[in-house]
């Protein structure tokens, strides 16, 4: 018995090396700025990131950022800020990546590098639960709150009749359209769900936005900004490694239903994974190349 004990404790010593030792091959091979360590930037906002610890982080992006470091054999260090600190972290190299629904556009490919689609995500307004805000033409005439550095900003402020209020915290949004300081705000869909359900006290009232009509699309190109988002993470320029090998994970979680999963624990369903022919044309050619598509569903 005793010789068997030690055989067994034997083997799991040897398994356990074999596997401390796939980590750590992992990790080697992947180039980050700091060997072994993914170190990320996010702001608070669930359920999409949540701060934990300055090693862990919960919501829908922890979960996949988390599952992608434990692939690439890779440590999180998490650094915590407003959304433009966080975006800045990443683009000035003081983090790999930051985490959290990024738009992705042309303008920001610029600044950084971008991951293969993490999900896309409709718009949303929160508004007073008198209002029925839900379109382009239902905004005029109402004040609209906006979380500073989201890409919607240009395309709201070129909208006739519509003021635009731009917010450092997100709190403060959901705050003045329950005292009625605010008509709606637009921040991230699966957020605005989750604080209304948090925070019933608040009585917000969430309601997606129609969709720009093919005419008015083509009579101003910039509404399209208004239709779902391709989200992604956005990575420090010295990190072409790390985002290929990133991007190729991402893309396995796309077909195995990993990235359903998530995405239906967190709050949100089959919607939040279908591309649109926008999603594949914008970025072909600009940092992806001729002939890649925008996943889709569980391909």
């Amino acid at each position: 018995m005793i010789k068997l004990i030690g055989a067994v404790f034997a083997g799991a010593a040897g398994l356990a090396a074999i596997n401390l030792s796939s980590a750590q091959a992992a990790s080697a091979s992947v180039q980050t700025l700091h060997q072994g360590v993914l170190a990320i930037s996010m702001q608070d906002q669930m359920p999409y990131a949540g701060y934990k610890d300055s090693t862990s982080i919960t919501g829908l992006d922890g979960d996949i950022v988390t599952y992608i470091a434990g692939k690439l054999g890779l440590t999180l260090s998490v650094a915590r800020s407003d959304w433009p600190g966080a975006l800045a972290a990443a683009q000035t190299c003081r983090t790999d990546a930051v985490v959290g629904p990024v738009g992705w556009t042309k303008e920001r490919a610029a600044t950084g590098l971008f991951t293969d689609p993490t999900y896309y995500t409709p718009t949303m307004f929160t508004e007073q639960p008198n209002l029925n805000i839900d379109s382009i033409e239902t905004m005029k005439n109402h004040t609209i709150g906006i979380p500073q550095g989201y890409l919607l900003i240009p395309t709201l402020k070129s909208l006739p009749g519509i003021t635009v209020k731009i917010y450092p915290q997100v709190s403060s949004i959901y705050e003045d359209i329950s005292t009625g300081r605010l008509d709606a705000g637009i921040i991230d869909p699966l957020a605005q769900v989750y604080v209304a359900k948090q925070r019933p006290e608040l009585k917000l009232k969430n309601v997606l936005l129609k969709d720009p009509s093919a005419d008015q699309l083509k009579a101003d190109p910039a509404l399209q900004e208004l239709l779902p988002a391709v989200n992604t993470y956005l990575l420090c320029k010295k990190d072409a490694d790390l985002e290929k090998k990133m991007s190729a994970v991402l893309d396995g979680m796309w077909r195995s239903g990993a990235m359903l999963d998530l995405v239906k624990k967190w709050g949100g369903d089959e919607s939040y994974l279908k591309a649109f022919p926008y999603m594949t044309s914008m970025r072909a050619g600009v940092d992806r190349p001729q002939g890649w598509t925008s996943p889709s569903g569980g391909s």
